[in-house]
């Protein structure tokens, strides 16, 4: 059970480094990115700022969307295949009221910003059962591990949101003007968000998969 919650608790902070980063730079890049793959023809502008304005409500679930994927399968890896559907289909109902809330306000970024929030309700009673029935068990150095990702992603969100530009003169680019912009971009956020990481401290070793451990004697009868 050590090994399986210290595997468990690996996984996450994986989902973090990599989903936080992917959710904050499609987020403020969600302009640029539209323009560049579907800013052409009678996709005019304002289109790509309507299509924008849903995919930035869609990143904020991001990461949660890929933490539901390891949290059900913890799930699934003990023969327990009700409780992630239970979960699922309240978690319908969650985006089903949210949609009528928010559709009025919002528009269609509401309908968006619903399937964002039903997402993270899930990844939130995924872990919250896992805890409490003992099955998860929270790692010690998520404080520092924490502070670094949010040292990180501030510098990336920094670097990012001054490098972008406006929509306006993404729109008046080329097509191999913006798609160079935009490599350039993704390759720069790219690097400077695992230099800060290694400036503050982390290292790939802070997030290798745990070690095996040998079973005991009972362990080894049992599984046998």
């Amino acid at each position: 059970m050590h090994q399986y919650a210290a595997t468990l608790d690996w996984a996450l902070r994986t989902i973090l480094l990599i989903g936080f980063p992917a959710a904050l730079a499609l987020a403020l890049l969600a302009g640029p990115i539209l323009a560049t793959l579907m800013g052409h023809g009678a996709f005019h502008q304002y289109d790509v700022l309507m299509s924008a304005q849903a995919l930035v409500a869609y990143t904020v679930g991001l990461p949660a969307f890929m933490a539901v994927k390891i949290l059900a399968s913890a799930f699934y890896a003990r023969q327990d295949v009700k409780t992630p559907v239970r979960i699922a289909v309240g978690c319908v109902v969650v985006n089903i009221l949210c949609n009528l809330a928010l559709i009025h306000v919002l528009l269609h970024v509401g309908l968006a910003l619903s399937t964002a929030i039903s997402s993270i309700v899930n990844a939130t009673a995924l872990a919250w059962i896992l805890k409490r029935r003992g099955i998860y068990q929270v790692s010690p150095g998520w404080g520092q591990f924490s502070a670094r990702l949010l040292l990180a992603n501030g510098v990336l969100a920094g670097g990012l949101w001054c490098c972008r530009g406006s929509l306006d003169v993404w729109m008046q680019c080329g097509v191999w003007m913006r798609t160079s912009w935009l490599i350039a971009l993704m390759a720069g956020g790219f690097c400077l968000y695992w230099l800060m990481l290694y400036v503050a401290g982390f290292r790939l070793r802070d997030v290798r998969p745990p070690a095996d451990e040998p079973l005991a004697e009972g362990e080894v009868l049992c599984a046998s």
